[in-house]
């Protein structure tokens, strides 16, 4: 396996001294090949990236360097860029940095408990008619440029105010984000109507809502929590052995109206993939960089290690009872992300006046907020609006509105970052339903603190093993389960 030999030759490039603070630049090549960079110039007119340092082979043997060596970089043969620090990683290099997070930035809470940091991507903020509330997050999944995704979430508690709609988007996490766009999907809506959108981005109204009659869960009665979006949620904690271990919720709904009908779940994820996904880069510690660097080579094989845990758990299954007694499968929610929760529709065969449904999902791993049944009206096109101004700091940014509006770009953040993304609503402002469309990647920064727990082996059962490797983990999981929500919380980089 070629990982091997890096690992047993990694010794001979140049490793930063504890009490050196320079600022290296590492540039894994899709060749396999690395540069190690002392100092360096960006070019991004011309995509090209000129520095001093030394050039080492697939097997990290040096081909070329010294004090006088210069090499000039396609940034377009590189894989991915590792430094220790962020200043001059603006631009392209950017976009394909792994960070080295020094253990001084890191806060006390993430200090205290390493696998409950805050992360998962771009925060969204909106009005709800008091307070800029949490709203959105985007793109939860793209972990990698190679896993770059669109993302559609629900605005559902927002209000308008006029013509003129903000939202606030923030890195607040030690985090690289890639944004390429930011849009608001618009569509009209009528008095006592409401929109939602299936995870394929099919858009349907609704003016009946139809609360379920009953919801039992392995605990008993979870009705009360999963009648509105409340943060009132519906969630059960891991199995101690096994973390993909399954659950079944039994919903029904009564005096159910004829014709096309769909359900409707507001969830977001607990802190389960959050720990998988820390510990997976704890285990593979200073071996990160190469797995990354591998993944956006185009290295098939190792975009599916990556995602197999993932895959492994699951969404939320939906299972409706035919008339026969039967149950059949309608379709499967799979919105990653624990920050904000989001509500999707499915749509459902044909059904009596009494839906029976289960939802089969990964015990631990899902927190329900709401469950509803709606009749479906029509089918809707929103209109897609693009933000008209871009604010950072309370002033105009036009490179940055720029970065948001070419498809071509992407805005690069990094922690602490915070722009205000301003729309223009069509006609007044009023009885719309809006829905915020994202799309892009971001890079979770390495911890200095993971690195100690680099373990060759269970990165390969996690790889290899993926079934036993959640079995291993569980007992792990468990000891930090009960902190984990306020942990997460309390450990934001940069509060909003």
């Amino acid at each position: 396996m070629p990982g091997i030999k890096r690992e047993l030759s990694r010794d001979k490039i140049p490793v930063q001294n504890k009490q050196d603070t320079s600022q290296y630049l590492k540039a894994h090549m899709k060749d396999g090949s690395l540069y190690f960079l002392e100092r360096w110039y960006s070019f991004d007119s011309s995509n090209r990236i000129k520095g001093r340092g030394s050039h080492y082979d697939y097997n990290r043997k040096l081909i070329a360097g010294s004090a006088d060596t210069v090499f000039t970089i396609d940034l377009s043969t590189v894989a991915l860029f590792e430094s220790n620090k962020t200043t001059g990683l603006g631009g392209k290099i950017g976009l394909q940095t792994l960070v080295m997070a020094p253990a001084m930035i890191v806060t006390i809470y993430c200090l205290t408990n390493p696998k409950a940091c805050f992360g998962s991507c771009p925060t969204f903020y909106a009005w709800d008619g008091t307070k800029m509330r949490l709203m959105a997050e985007g793109f939860s999944s793209s972990i990698a440029r190679a896993f770059e995704r669109s993302d559609i979430d629900m605005l559902h508690s927002t209000v308008t105010r006029g013509r003129e709609y903000r939202i606030q988007m923030t890195n607040e996490a030690l985090e690289t984000h890639a944004v390429k766009f930011a849009d608001l999907l618009v569509a009209p809506r009528k008095e006592n109507e409401r929109i939602f959108a299936t995870p394929s981005g099919v858009f349907y109204s609704s003016h009946v809502i139809i609360p379920p009659s009953s919801c039992i869960g392995p605990e008993g009665d979870c009705l009360a929590k999963v009648l509105a979006m409340d943060q009132s949620e519906r969630f059960s904690t891991a199995d101690p052995a096994d973390l993909a271990s399954k659950e079944i919720v039994e919903v029904r709904f009564s005096n159910v109206p004829r014709g096309k009908s769909g359900l409707i779940i507001g969830s977001r994820q607990t802190f389960m993939t959050t720990f998988l996904f820390y510990q997976g880069m704890a285990h593979a510690g200073s071996n990160m960089p190469y797995y990354l660097a591998e993944v956006e080579s185009g290295n098939k094989s190792m975009q599916r290690h990556m995602t197999r845990i993932w895959d492994m758990l699951g969404g939320i299954e939906i299972l409706v009872q035919k008339k026969n007694g039967k149950w059949e499968k309608a379709g499967e929610l799979d919105e990653m992300g624990p920050i904000a929760a989001d509500i999707q529709l499915v749509t459902l065969p044909e059904t009596g006046d009494e839906v029976n449904i289960r939802l089969r999902m990964t015990k631990g791993l899902w927190r329900i907020d709401q469950l509803a049944l709606v009749k479906l009206d029509r089918e809707v096109q929103p209109l897609r609006i693009k933000p008209s101004r871009v604010m950072r700091d309370s002033v105009e940014d036009e490179t940055a509105k720029r970065w948001l509006t070419d498809t071509s770009q992407y805005l690069v953040t990094f922690p602490g970052d915070r722009y205000e993304l301003v729309y223009d609503l069509p006609g007044n402002g009023q009885g719309l339903e809006l829905f915020l469309y994202t799309r892009g990647y971001y890079i979770e920064w390495m911890r200095e603190n993971w690195i100690k727990e680099e373990n060759n082996l269970k990165m390969a059962i996690m790889f290899s093993f993926p079934r036993y490797y959640l079995k291993m983990m569980a007992p792990d999981f468990k000891l930090v389960e009960p902190g984990m929500e306020e942990s997460f919380w309390n450990s934001r980089y940069a509060k909003h």
